[in-house]
């Protein structure tokens, strides 16, 4: 498995620890979780930014990158980074231009996690 969005080194890590931890359907949960768990995120981060609260673009920009860099979608990881780190910066700011694209490419990354979770149960 392979997309410009997901690296597939980081999800054949995780279907390697899925194996030497004698864990099957470790991998499957795990991309269940990221399918239920980021669209809220997603969703409070969009909030945060209609509300231009700094505070809460902080929490759920870093959040939401962590999840996404442990999926693999570490592009997306990056991007949000970037705007966690200008909302952190002197002065602070919300870089309104980055979050269509942000959820343009988080849009592509849910779909991957359904296409992936698909293959995998039809498998």
């Amino acid at each position: 498995m392979s997309t410009s969005l997901i690296d597939s080194a980081v999800w054949e890590k995780w279907r390697q620890f899925e194996i030497a931890e004698n864990s099957p359907g470790f991998f499957l949960d795990l991309l269940q979780t990221g399918l239920t768990s980021t669209p809220p995120l997603m969703a409070s981060l969009k909030q945060a930014f209609a509300d231009q609260d700094i505070k809460n673009v902080i929490y759920f920009s870093h959040t939401l990158s962590s999840s996404c860099r442990s999926l693999g979608a570490s592009q997306l990881a990056s991007q949000l980074k970037d705007i966690e780190w200008a909302a952190r910066a002197t002065p602070p700011t919300i870089q309104n231009e980055l979050l269509p694209l942000s959820q343009k490419m988080f849009e592509a990354f849910v779909e991957e996690l359904k296409r992936e979770i698909a293959r995998i149960k039809h498998a």
